[in-house]
């Protein structure tokens, strides 16, 4: 690994159409380890570093219209402790947040913004990995960095929370994100155990994605110290999560209201399994979670809206208490892959809603959407069902 040093970058660009990016700029991890950029505007620079053993060469900058292009020029023959780690040249690009600037080298713009997925950036004191002018992480950034086009759906808005589904031998693992439409190759997840609360070593970098699913790498830290050094500590069921916050220990299902008489959607034609006790109970305690913000979300309004008759009627709906707790989901069917299991009622069972005629009865009817391999309610079906006496 390289070792993590301070970078001091201090220079003044002419007038024109150059950014204005003069000043000092900080990144490493602490003062005692720094590297020091002068950048002068006759188009000069040095470049020195004070650990582990002083080091100093320099070179000549250009301004291409977007970005900063630095061209290292030394003694070959001078015997140096730590050569730059691109001897020829490194680009780094003006990145503004408010008040803020940052020069990031252009081929870690993701790995910026990672950062700030995971909430290292906007960082609060001089120690980061970019680049950011001196005394600007006193400045509040506000709203996101002033990123170019081709790299700001990498700013995410809202985390993207999901869990693994399988872990290989050769580095390389599964996941299913609940809110991945913004997934993107080289984001980085952090993952935490099955029940949220123990934050794994290893971290997962994304290598593609399709739908709600992604394969990812693991990419575990170095620690002499740890005898599992080179080994995964991820397991199936982890939660994975785009921000440097707690996941919750159960993402928030997807709650998707039906028109009344509508079928769910999806097929789920596929013999349903014999679940495990410990399966089982996994969907009772996630039921469980379930229901409080189910019975918040199914209101008189909202039945009226999916209703096609007796809206009238329906408007004056008020489920009992705690009635998604008596319900008594069964497995009704499989996907065609074999992961999403289907639970739900006998319509019958539902509960009773008001009706416009003496031979038409109507019910509030449920179905969960069970991620078998994960242990997780991953959506909840609302709808509206009946039937006539003849």
């Amino acid at each position: 690994m390289y070792p993590l040093v301070m970078i001091v970058i201090a220079f003044s660009v002419p007038a024109g159409d150059r950014p204005a990016v003069a000043g000092e700029y900080v990144s490493g991890a602490s003062a005692s380890a720094a590297v020091v950029l002068h950048v002068r505007e006759t188009g000069e620079f040095t470049y020195r570093v004070s650990t582990p053993t002083p080091t100093e060469y320099g070179g000549r900058w250009q301004w291409d219209g977007n970005t900063i292009h630095l061209r290292p020029v030394y003694d070959e023959g001078a015997e140096l402790a730590d050569p730059p780690r691109h001897p020829q040249g490194v680009t780094l690009l003006p990145i503004p947040w408010g008040k803020r600037a940052y020069l990031v080298p252009q081929d870690r713009v993701v790995d910026f913004c990672n950062a700030v997925n995971l909430g290292d950036e906007p960082r609060t004191n001089q120690a980061g990995d970019f680049p950011l002018r001196r005394g600007d992480w006193d400045l509040t950034a506000h709203a996101a960095p002033a990123l170019p086009k081709q790299w700001r759906h990498f700013i995410l808005g809202e985390p993207i929370i999901g869990w693994v589904t399988q872990v290989g031998h050769d580095d390389l693992a599964q996941v299913k994100v609940r809110n991945g439409d913004d997934l993107q190759a080289g984001m980085v997840l952090v993952v935490y155990d099955e029940a949220g609360e123990r934050r794994r070593r290893c971290r997962l970098k994304v290598l593609s994605s399709s739908d709600d699913r992604a394969k990812v790498e693991i990419m575990c830290a170095e620690n002499r110290d740890d005898e599992q050094t080179g080994q995964t500590d991820i397991r199936p069921g982890d939660r994975v999560t785009t921000s440097g916050k707690i996941p919750p220990a159960t993402p928030a299902p997807s709650l998707v209201f039906i028109p009344e008489m509508e079928p769910f959607p999806g097929k789920f034609d596929k013999p349903p399994p014999t679940l495990s006790k410990e399966r089982l109970e996994r969907f009772r305690q996630e039921w469980q979670d379930v229901g409080p913000r189910l019975q918040q979300a199914v209101t008189a309004q909202s039945l009226t809206d999916i209703a096609r008759w007796a809206k009238e009627q329906t408007a004056r709906a008020r489920p009992a208490p705690n009635w998604p707790a008596k319900l008594s989901l069964q497995p009704h069917g499989l996907d065609e892959s074999g992961d999403k299991l289907l639970l739900t009622h006998e319509i019958p069972q539902g509960v009773e809603l008001p009706s416009h005629s003496p031979i038409v009865h109507r019910r509030l009817v449920i179905a969960a959407v069970f991620d078998v391999s994960a242990g997780m309610i991953e959506t909840v079906y609302i709808t509206i069902r009946g039937w006539a006496e003849e």
